[in-house]
């Protein structure tokens, strides 16, 4: 919900406002989840964290898609990846060493709060709003709603196949609980690297070759997994799935302005994050129904065909931007 309304707290707030608040309630929620109780108090700081996240990923993604390139789009979701990969093992670690779960809990609050203060003491560099929205332009064009359903099957792929591949490989193909949870790691490992040579060569390619180039590698890459005799073969599909998913989320965000305009960009940016997680929360959780019903050996078809609309999508919304009229 709160990505959806991201654009206008933008416009109202000024980005730099709404991102130091943001982190401020995060930090706030995240030392709920530490201190808590109850576990009516714990969804209670759920919601404010999820709230608090939307807000700051929008108002973050939008920040750099209207001032900054591929390299930096690439670098902060680079970003994204470093810290899902250092948290569980931050988590894993504590409770290894017979500590509580809630100090991870009070160490991210801390790290919240000093990325608070970071943004207070450079004020200057996020006093700008996102251009305000001509009352008479709020309808979507349609190259929005291609943008919202590449965003939308794009978070399907990358979530399901992160969060079935596990059970996919140990279940449905007998391999060992390590070997699975290597194949996982090379997943959003693979995802993380092409962020970070996006960040460093993004600006020598097309933003829109290369995203189309990662849905077709995707599919293939998910194909190969389904298909795949041995062991070594899924586990390197799952990684080169990774890889070519890393780029088309940042570059889609990036290329948003180019569609609709700067006056658009920060609502636009804030319904593509909320269809992102509809795609997130719909498709794995309709593949764990498949499963219950027709067994694990549904998963790669089902992540196969996926990808396939991914790609078709993305065909239609290259096709709808060709056609729609230049934007400022």
């Amino acid at each position: 919900m709160s990505t959806a309304t991201s654009g206008a707290a933008a416009i109202s707030l000024g980005t730099g406002r709404l991102l130091t608040v943001a982190v401020w309630v995060a930090s706030v929620a995240l030392a709920g989840y530490a201190a808590t109780p109850t576990i009516g108090l714990l969804l209670g700081a759920a919601a404010m964290l999820g709230f608090a996240s939307g807000y700051f990923d929008a108002g973050i993604n939008t920040h750099v898609a209207l001032r900054h390139g591929a390299r930096a789009m690439g670098a902060i979701h680079a970003g994204y990846g470093i810290g899902a990969t250092l948290g569980p093992l931050l988590m894993t670690g504590l409770l290894n060493t017979d500590q509580s779960w809630r100090w991870g809990f009070w160490l991210l609050a801390a790290f919240q709060v000093v990325v608070a203060v970071l943004f207070v003491s450079n004020e200057d560099g996020w006093t700008s709003s996102p251009p305000r929205q001509d009352t008479g332009r709020r309808r979507l064009p349609p190259v929005a709603w291609w943008a919202l359903l590449v965003f939308a099957l794009y978070a399907a792929v990358e979530i399901g196949l992160g969060q079935w591949a596990f059970t996919l490989l140990t279940e449905g193909r007998n391999m060992s609980d390590s070997v699975g949870g290597l194949a996982v790691t090379g997943l959003y490992g693979g995802m993380t690297a092409a962020r970070l040579l996006l960040g460093g060569y993004g600006h020598r390619l097309s933003p829109v070759a290369l995203s189309t180039a990662g849905t077709v590698v995707a599919l293939a890459g998910v194909a190969a997994l389904w298909w795949a005799p041995t062991g070594w073969i899924a586990v390197a599909a799952t990684v080169v799935t990774g890889f070519a998913l890393g780029p088309i989320f940042p570059l889609q965000t990036m290329l948003t302005p180019r569609r609709v305009g700067a006056a658009g960009t920060a609502t636009l940016v804030g319904y593509q994050i909320a269809a992102a997680s509809v795609g997130a929360i719909a498709v794995p959780g309709a593949i764990g129904l498949l499963v219950d019903r027709y067994e694990v050996a549904v998963i790669a078809p089902a992540l196969t065909a996926a990808a396939a609309l991914l790609v078709v999508a993305d065909l239609m919304l290259r096709r709808a931007g060709n056609r729609a009229p230049a934007s400022s």
